[in-house]
């Protein structure tokens, strides 16, 4: 290759243990790229600089992190909550639990439990079903309501939650007559209700 349209401005002594010598200016703008390996393992790259790292993705509020364990995943959440309740199960033994996954497509659920009038309870289920449809009874919340906060599919997570918590809303469905009279002074019709997660 012909270099003698450049000229040369000054030696530059690199040193082993330094990513830029000392007095040497840092750029005004510094570029930074997320990429990849083989193993999924996330890497910020910083010039020739590389640190391992997390993308703020999985870092937000029901999040899923993988990592290769063989031929399937072990996936980890990051801490959300349902009306102010943490998953049951998020936590084992002081750390974030663990959830063995395959390869194949995965839905990653919250099971939230119901007293009739709120939510009492939150657990999280990982497997290939679909979440079932809530069991609507009369003048009370369903007994349990789910939805789907993420997808896992050959070592890739996929968030299907905005930024933040779900939002709760427990919304009137329907108004029917009831099937026998009441009593006087009992109103002759049923409320039934669902939560809806947004």
């Amino acid at each position: 290759m012909d270099n003698s349209g450049f000229q040369k401005i000054k030696e530059i002594d690199f040193t082993e243990n330094s990513a830029r010598p000392p007095g040497i200016m840092r750029p005004r703008m510094f570029r930074q790229a997320m990429i990849k390996d083989r193993d999924n393992n996330i890497y910020a790259v910083y010039g020739d600089r590389l640190k391992k790292g997390t993308p703020d993705a999985e870092k937000l509020p029901w999040g899923i992190t993988l990592t290769p364990d063989g031929t399937s995943y072990k996936g980890t959440v990051w801490p959300g909550t349902v009306a102010g309740i943490l998953p049951s199960n998020l936590f084992s033994n002081g750390v974030l639990a663990e959830f063995s996954v395959g390869a194949s497509l995965m839905k990653w659920k919250a099971k939230c439990l119901t007293n009739g009038k709120q939510i009492t309870s939150v657990q999280i289920v990982v497997d290939a079903t679909d979440p079932p449809a809530q069991v609507l009874v009369p003048s009370a919340l369903p007994a349990e309501a789910w939805f789907v906060f993420g997808l896992t599919f050959e070592g890739s997570s996929y968030r299907t939650l905005g930024p933040n918590n779900p939002t709760v809303l427990y919304s009137q469905v329907i108004i029917t007559d009831k099937t026998t009279a009441p009593p006087p002074g009992i109103p002759g019709v049923d409320r039934w209700y669902q939560i809806i997660f947004q």
